[in-house]
């Protein structure tokens, strides 16, 4: 039992620590588990062309420079002997990349609200905080640009939660004082601009990552098959 109480006192003497420092601390995590980066060859012999994605709805219209950066990545990576845009291309590239790419915060700010109003009376914005989870997906075509047709299709997603606790004092009083409370709460619903920015940096990064390994992995397979197929017979 003696054991026990000076592991409760030192709990509480911790939190009274935080509680008194106004400690903050802020998270981005990936949801999903990422598949083992891919064993192949590169870079691909061939050239590539990226078209501009199309955009699915969205309740936010900012993320467009984190959803434009696939050909940053798949240039990054060394996937392709070459990544052109499709506003430089020569007409000459061996494939082409189109597709459509969709991002989207998750409803939340009920649970937001409460935890900041009244919430903070039982230190709900410590051990819970501000939660956001985003949801991102690409849709992607691969296509011979000599013959026109379609000759892979890849899809990837994931999701990232942000969580953002504190442990400041104020919002007990702001709670205790009803009116500061709620507008805290309600300021919580959505996903302020500095959230979104920073969750659109973790998302982007890693939606486009996962691509990019989708097409080193089945793009691999096909230069290999090639290969062995010029090959002259033994």
């Amino acid at each position: 039992m003696g054991t026990l109480c000076r592991a409760l006192l030192l709990l509480g003497l911790s939190s009274l620590v935080l509680i008194a420092s106004g400690c903050k601390t802020l998270s981005i995590a990936p949801l999903h588990p990422a598949n083992p980066p891919p064993v192949a060859e590169t870079p691909f012999p061939d050239v590539i062309v990226i078209e501009d994605l199309r955009v699915g709805a969205s309740a936010y219209t900012d993320a467009q420079p984190w959803q434009d950066a696939l050909p940053a990545h798949l240039e990054a990576g060394h996937v392709f002997a070459g990544v052109v845009r499709v506003d430089r291309s020569t007409g000459s590239e061996r494939f082409q990349l189109g597709g459509e790419v969709s991002g989207d915060f998750r409803p939340g700010g009920v649970a937001n609200f409460f935890t900041w109003f009244p919430g903070p009376l039982v230190l709900s914005h410590g051990w819970r905080g501000t939660r956001f989870i985003y949801d991102v997906s690409a849709d992607l075509e691969l296509v011979d640009t000599g013959t026109k047709e379609i000759v892979s299709r890849y899809h990837v997603e994931t999701s990232h939660q942000l969580s953002h606790r504190s442990y400041n004092p104020g919002p007990m009083f702001g709670a205790v004082l009803v009116i500061p409370g709620v507008v805290k709460g309600i300021l919580t619903t959505k996903p302020r601009a500095t959230y979104r920015r920073l969750v659109y940096e973790s998302a982007y990064a890693d939606l486009w990552k996962r691509a990019t390994d989708e097409i080193t992995a089945e793009r691999g397979t096909y230069y290999r098959q090639r290969v062995r197929s010029a090959e002259p017979p033994r």
